[in-house]
């Protein structure tokens, strides 16, 4: 149903219908942020789009999905966003005209700077019925209840990656797929007190009787950033992670024995086998 791109962040979902190409957290205008601390770099987004030509060309999808984090700016339209992010999709449209975002918690107006034949959906993702229900969704924010009977779910979000460390003391930092499982027990009871939904002891009972579905048991795939030089949270750090996902953490998903694999598709073990120490 999906495989990841070979040493690229990027993820190819074959459905009945058609091939689609999912990438997440771009963070247009992120070099902007770095020279208001005096670090001073030419704009990475020429470069973002040639490395999305270059899948193109080799995979060619029917349609992309940018699943989050389009531009680096937050609530406030910065001014050089009303220039760089509608260039970039203008460009981008010519390689594919079918295109989709679902908004990230950088993109605040981004509505404003898409051309018209983008299709922009809400900020809880988008589901797509195959054989079996896909959720697309960036990850900062719970889903629809009637999304969480997917049987895959695909975020952004959070920017996984690995520490490295040698002999000689150097470290090196590489972005990470990380391939979770949850607890539907636990995502519903997470869900119904984010509602702010009493109940006795039976979460699922109570949120199938309050939304009319049922928690799934699906697979989760947390996409790295496709913009190289964003930052990350090091999956293999021993002390507790603060996820920054409802999902992550609601402590329903099964974190320990997740998956971790290098963009190359290496499997390099479980969360809870990779771990260094705090004194490393």
């Amino acid at each position: 149903m999906f495989r990841f791109v070979d040493n690229e962040p990027a993820l190819i979902l074959q459905t009945e219908a058609e091939k689609i190409l999912l990438i997440s957290d771009l963070h247009i205008g992120y070099e902007k942020s770095l020279a208001s601390k005096g670090v001073k770099i030419p704009s990475q987004t020429p470069k973002l789009y040639r490395k999305i030509e270059k899948i193109i060309s080799k995979h060619n999808p029917d349609k992309i999905i940018l699943s989050g984090d389009i531009k680096h700016g937050t609530a406030k339209l910065l001014p050089h966003e009303w220039k760089d992010v509608p260039e970039f999709f203008e460009k981008l449209l010519t390689l594919k005209d079918k295109i989709e975002v679902v908004p990230g918690n950088h993109d605040g107006g981004l509505k404003h700077l898409l051309p018209r034949n983008v299709t922009l959906h809400t900020t809880r993702g988008v589901t797509i019925q195959n054989k079996e229900k896909i959720l697309i969704t960036h990850g900062h924010t719970w889903p629809i209840p009637t999304a969480l009977d997917s049987h895959l779910i695909i975020m952004g979000h959070n920017h996984f990656t690995v520490e490295f460390k040698e002999e000689s003391g150097l470290r090196k930092t590489e972005p990470v797929w990380m391939i979770a499982q949850w607890e539907p027990a636990k995502i519903a009871a997470a869900y119904l007190h984010w509602k702010k939904i009493k109940y006795q002891s039976d979460a699922p009972s109570k949120f199938r009787e309050q939304f009319n579905t049922d928690i799934g048991d699906p697979k989760i795939v947390v996409a790295p950033a496709f913009n190289p030089m964003l930052g990350g949270t090091k999956i293999n750090r021993a002390s507790k992670n603060k996820y920054i996902s409802p999902i992550l953490e609601s402590g329903g998903v099964k974190v320990d024995s997740a998956e971790v694999y290098l963009l190359d598709q290496t499997f390099i073990g479980k969360t809870s086998n990779i771990q260094l120490s705090e004194l490393d």
